[in-house]
């Protein structure tokens, strides 16, 4: 009987079973490295969308604007109704020059065509209601720029502050200057210091006027000399200083000014604007800062066509922690426009986030032109390129 010879494999021969055996693992380990990879991922995603509900702060505030009401001195006369129009024009715009804009002065004086109705006051004004969808026509076919009538509501903090009947009386002074703007204002005293004196951060006083209902604060700081008390009385209108203690905000307890509103109205004060995603500082008298923080909410929606929702990418380098996610996305949903915004991405310390908003990646880019902490550094794959900075 013949035998058969099996030939063994050389040593050097790996048999085909585990030749096999290895090229599953090699792939294997490769899939689970990819999957741990996707699921590390997913991990710190999940961990900063915790982080930024932890961390969130109330809804924003934005108040409807009756733009095209106006009230004006006197009776109904052509010269009073063209007045109104001029006012109207400077809210539906956000620009100081539109009451004397050339390519508007069409609407001013063909004013009476726009009104819808008209009615005396008790106080001998006259309120004049205007047609607000033909006149934002009429604007944009002039090449001028519509503010939504969704607007910031502005919490003032003024340090020193006025106190008693003379800060009834600023108070008063700033909402009509608003008015005038369509921008929604007031006065409040919120403390700009800890109980040890050091001043505020930003983040914090934002926070205070927050819990108050507020978008933003308007803080002016002013030298007038005066004499100085050391506590201030809520005025008329303004939170008690028990309705403050119930919001957890510390009311004003630094100096406080003994002059008269109308002198402080007329002083130099150094006004800076915070909010949620950026902030900018000039100085002026009360006007002066009304009037800055208008061209500033009414600058972040200016174009001439009318605005329409998209999908912005932000890509933010500098993450380092699950503070900044939250952070960065806190400053993105502040933005005015913005429907949502969430992490799109992320790659080792950047981060991309789809943003929803009116008037895309140019709205975004023109709220965070003054942010200190995103700084702008270019523009790649569709995409807006910042930095976080601390």
């Amino acid at each position: 009987m013949a035998c058969i010879r099996m030939r063994s494999p050389a040593a050097h021969e790996a048999p085909y079973n585990m030749r096999m055996h290895r090229e599953c693992m090699h792939r294997g380990s490769a899939r689970g490295s990819v999957a741990r990879s996707r699921f590390e991922r997913m991990l710190w995603v999940c961990c900063a969308l915790f982080a930024l509900a932890l961390t969130a702060e109330p809804a924003a505030a934005s108040r409807p604007v009756r733009v095209y009401e106006v009230v004006v001195r006197g009776t109904d006369s052509s010269a009073s109704i063209q007045e109104a129009m001029r006012e109207a024009l400077v809210r539906a715009t956000g620009q100081r020059q539109a009451a004397s804009d050339p390519a508007l002065q069409g609407l001013v004086m063909n004013a009476s065509r726009f009104v819808t109705s008209s009615r005396p006051l008790s106080d001998g004004s006259t309120q004049v209601v205007f047609d607000g969808p033909a006149i934002e026509k009429e604007i944009m076919a002039a090449g001028r720029s519509v503010w939504g009538s969704e607007r910031p509501f502005i919490v003032v903090v003024l340090n020193p502050t006025l106190s008693g009947p003379e800060g009834d009386a600023a108070r008063r002074m700033l909402e009509d200057l608003g008015e005038v703007r369509g921008l929604p204002i007031t006065l409040v005293p919120m403390a700009t210091t800890d109980p040890a004196g050091n001043a505020l951060t930003s983040d914090a006083l934002l926070q205070s006027a927050q819990r108050l209902g507020g978008d933003a604060v308007l803080l002016g700081r002013s030298d007038i000399a005066g004499p100085a008390t050391g506590s201030t009385a809520a005025a008329v209108g303004q939170p008690s200083n028990a309705q403050a203690a119930a919001a957890g905000i510390a009311t004003a307890g630094g100096p406080t000014m003994q002059i008269s509103a109308s002198v402080a109205a007329s002083s130099p004060w150094q006004w800076t604007l915070l909010t949620g995603f950026s902030a900018e500082s000039w100085n002026g008298n009360f006007e002066a800062g009304v009037n800055g923080a208008a061209d500033a909410f009414a600058r972040v929606q200016d174009t001439s066509v009318p605005q329409t929702e998209s999908d912005a990418l932000v890509e933010v380098s500098g993450i380092g922690s699950l503070a900044d996610y939250a952070t960065v996305e806190r400053m993105l949903s502040q933005i005015p426009g913005v429907r949502r915004s969430g992490l799109e991405e992320a790659e080792g310390t950047t981060a991309t986030f789809r943003v929803l908003i009116r008037g895309g990646s140019e709205a975004v880019e023109r709220a965070l032109a003054n942010s200190a902490r995103l700084a702008h550094t270019g523009a790649a794959n569709a995409r807006l390129q910042y930095q976080l900075h601390p």
